[in-house]
């Protein structure tokens, strides 16, 4: 993982242990963005950065003219890492990590306001989850509300966007995995119910595997008692949009505050 342009391009970044944890976006897919925010980041703008993860966008951001990023991140190791990524820079003093749930109180308050840019890239599982999406989408409508007139609010997703059509579907019995072959019969929790931040699951990579199938058009086990998906919404109140950008298995949803 590396900053792809800007004052500190080609620095080498060091990025999370594994994907269950955090997902940075792809060099490409930062690369697009930030070339679509190339005229934003000339006056030296406030970045917003939630759930920052290892700090590659905000970092980037800095690396092209912010003047101040705000980070979000609640895991103790990520943050770590990221404060190690920010001295790399020597961005610690324009750089505030802020030490808590990204959709809870305390990230509201501490979002720059007004703030041109804040990207948000929750969890898949999170994402995942219809109830705890309905709080990533009315975070995202109380943030949009501190954007500058020429600002944008960029929402991460999978893509396409499915969710589970329950949160909570938990499954005892055997089941068929995404080519149709029995799987040997176990107990496994694949509740997606994240109120906490956490995830309450057991799998989540043969969770997401089963989403990757279904985008993929594979076929998958079908019946009574088998899952449903819906298409994730993506409306966020007050706010204009979405402008969706794919990227193969992964989207951006761009917005902006409402006049």
């Amino acid at each position: 993982m590396r900053i792809i342009g800007g004052q500190y391009k080609r620095t080498i970044l060091t990025g999370p242990p594994d994907a269950t944890t955090t997902r940075p976006l792809p060099d490409r897919v930062r690369e697009s963005i930030f070339n679509m925010l190339q005229g934003h980041l000339v006056e030296g703008p406030a970045v917003f950065d939630v759930f920052a993860g290892t700090g590659s966008f905000g970092l980037e951001a800095i690396s092209r003219g912010a003047t101040r990023a705000v980070f979000v991140e609640r895991d103790r190791k990520i943050r770590e890492i990221l404060r190690s990524n920010i001295a790399k820079i020597d961005a610690t003093a324009m750089s505030e990590i802020v030490e808590g749930d990204a959709l809870g109180p305390l990230a509201l308050a501490r979002c720059p306001s007004p703030v041109t840019i804040i990207m948000m890239d929750p969890p898949y599982p999170l994402a995942r989850d219809p109830k705890s999406w309905q709080r990533v989408l009315a975070q995202a409508g109380k943030l949009v509300q501190k954007l500058t007139d020429d600002g944008y609010l960029l929402l991460r997703t999978p893509w396409p966007f499915l969710q589970l059509a329950e949160a909570e579907a938990p499954e005892t019995e055997p089941n068929r995995n995404k080519r149709g072959k029995r799987k040997p019969e176990r107990e496994k929790v694949v509740s997606l119910n994240l109120d906490d931040g956490s995830l309450d699951s057991q799998d989540i990579d043969e969770i997401e595997a089963m989403f990757e199938a279904i985008a993929a058009g594979e076929a998958i086990e079908d019946g009574e008692d088998g899952p449903e998906f819906i298409d994730g919404p993506l409306e966020i109140a007050e706010a204009v949009g979405p402008e969706t950008h794919e990227y193969g298995s992964t989207a951006v949803h761009w917005y902006q505050r409402e006049s």
